[in-house]
Parts: structure tokens; sequence; C-alpha cells
């Protein structure tokens, strides 16, 4: 286990390392803010380019340590609400508990992918671009508020909007 920062800690998970929670966070509050270089140029061949993070339509930001080890699920205990870097508590998370977030939330115009092993009942089997999920999901992320305002926006899925009505119906 490493050192409590900013009330998380990096320890062994199924995935190699991830990020938990040193302490209990209520639904709803901010559990992280990822800090780290930008760049506009997601792809130069690294290993380090997997765990870039998309914040705008051409930005991309390599979380610092220990930010880096949140991991993806399709059932995440976090999400982003309006910019693409501060992570909140979606559901009450204990001390102890594992962080994650689903990375296709935060994916849009960009054709990297993954493949997905969360272990989840409803595992999609790949994380790639927003726009490729399963409309149900687009629609539950979008109704809770769960997907950063780049996206919305570029998408025309403004709440109140238009396509966020019909994506809704």
């Amino acid at each position: 286990m490493s050192p409590v920062v900013d009330g998380v800690f990096v320890a062994p998970c199924a995935f190699g390392r991830g990020l938990f929670a040193a302490r209990r966070y209520a639904a709803g509050e901010r559990v992280l803010r990822f800090v780290g270089p930008e760049r506009e140029d997601p792809r130069d061949g690294s290993r380090e380019e997997s765990n870039l993070v998309q914040i705008g339509l051409d930005r991309y930001l390599f979380p610092d340590e220990p930010w880096v080890y949140v991991n993806h699920s399709c059932l995440p205990n976090t999400a982003f609400r309006d910019d693409a870097v501060t992570l909140y508590a979606i559901a009450p998370i204990e001390r102890g508990e594992e962080l994650f977030f689903d990375y296709s939330t935060s994916i849009l115009r960009d054709p990297w992918t993954m493949g997905c092993g969360c272990g989840h009942a409803d595992c999609r089997g790949i994380i790639g671009e927003f726009p490729a999920l399963p409309p149900s999901v687009q629609r539950r992320y979008l109704e809770r508020g769960h997907v950063p305002s780049f996206v919305r926006d570029h998408l025309g899925f403004a709440p109140g909007g238009e396509a966020f009505k019909r994506r809704a119906s």
C-alpha cells in the first residue's frame, strides 16, 4: 500500500495496481481531481498513451501519481460532472473500496479502444468512444449528468437540448 494522498492510496488489485479510497465518500462528494501535464496529440506510441484522460476535443491529460491508477469499470463508482478532470462519487464509497470510472464517458473523436475485463455482469467487453456505447448506457449517463460537458456539448446533448430530449425518450 502506498501513502495516503488526498484521501486515496495505491494498492494491488485485479488489474495490477488501483486507486483506493482512504476514507468514506458520500454520494455526490468530490473524490479526486486529475492533475498532470496536458497535450494535444493523444497517441505517441508510448505505454503511457493508454493512461491519457481526454479533457476536451483536442486536449488530453496524463495523470500524475497516484491519480493515474484509477481503473475502468462498466459499473463505476465515480463519474465526471461538467469538467473532465474531477471525479465525484455516484454512490457511497467505503474506506478501502477501489475507485473506478467508465473511461468511455470521456472519449470523443478518438479511435482508441481497449478490451475490458471488469468482470461485471453488464461488462461491454470493450472500452471506446462515448458515441459507441449502447444507447441505453448513453441515456443513463446523460440523464444522471455523468458525462463531461465537452462530450455533451459536442454531441448536442446539453441538458434541455433537442438531442438530449430525443435521446431521453
